[in-house]
């Protein structure tokens, strides 16, 4: 019941915070935001405390790995929703997703593999997404906050009651199936227009090295410690890795161009 009260409303809340926080700074750090474990983060530790901490770690393991099916799934989105209307583009940057993960699912499910991959993919991806710009602002509706909160709190809800029947390897793959990204897309979409769409997802990408900080912390503490343990670690681990890329950023910008910086419009 304790699990059941906190999937209910961990998740919803942080997309709230995060649905608020776009609107007073911007999809960029909006995006910035969702790239931190804020619901792949919980999942997860739902399913440790559900399924044991071996389960957990390797989950976690295919979490890290799954940060590549994240992200081609953005950059089939901020291209194909610059032609097509958001349920046509959900549902290609889907297939998409599908067939990273089970091409993905097909490696060795080990801590090295999976962070080479998903460096890889983070270094890359922010040249390979459609051009955009911070747009305009964002249409608000009364009941737009309540409905995103309600879908991630759905999806988080059916995640965590598949992964006793999908084993740790899809579990942890689908944990970070982009819960609160998909629901800031679309609404940003929806809302705002296609060209905001890729902008969201250029801070998604940076937000997104504090995701694998995280869960590395948790592949290598679980093994050891207890569930509480290994989380008390992890979150100052993603902070200190966003402070990295934050610091590189500003290097970049200071001295020469980089594929973070919007277009404006």
């Amino acid at each position: 019941m304790n699990l059941l009260v906190l999937k209910m409303s961990v998740v919803p809340l942080v997309i709230a915070v995060v649905s608020l926080a776009g609107r007073r700074w911007g999809t960029h750090i909006a995006g910035l935001l969702s790239g931190f474990p804020v619901v792949g983060g919980p999942i997860t530790i739902f399913i440790a405390a559900e399924q044991g901490l071996d389960f957990g770690t390797q989950a976690a393991i295919a979490a890290i790995m799954s940060v590549t099916c994240l992200l081609s799934f953005n950059v089939a989105y901020s291209w194909i929703c610059r032609r097509q209307a958001w349920p046509l583009a959900l549902l290609l940057s889907t297939l998409v997703w599908t067939a990273m993960a089970l091409c993905l699912a097909q490696l060795p499910m080990t801590w090295p593999v999976a962070v080479s991959v998903s460096l890889f993919a983070l270094i890359v991806t922010p040249y390979l997404f459609a051009p955009g710009h911070v747009g305009r602002p964002a249409t608000r509706s009364q009941r737009d906050l309540p409905l995103r909160m309600a879908t991630g709190a759905g999806l988080t809800l059916l995640i965590t009651a598949l992964a006793a029947h999908l084993g740790p390897t899809w579990s942890g793959l689908i944990a970070a199936f982009p819960i609160i990204g998909l629901v800031l897309v679309l609404f940003t979409h929806i809302s705002q227009g296609a060209g905001p769409v890729a902008h969201l997802m250029r801070g998604n990408v940076q937000g997104l090295y504090s995701f694998v900080a995280f869960f590395s912390v948790l592949v290598w503490v679980w093994p050891h410690g207890s569930l509480l343990a290994g989380v008390a670690l992890a979150i100052p681990a993603a902070f200190a890795a966003q402070a990295v890329v934050q610091s590189i950023g500003w290097c970049r910008r200071r001295w020469w161009p980089t594929p973070y910086s919007p277009i404006k419009k």
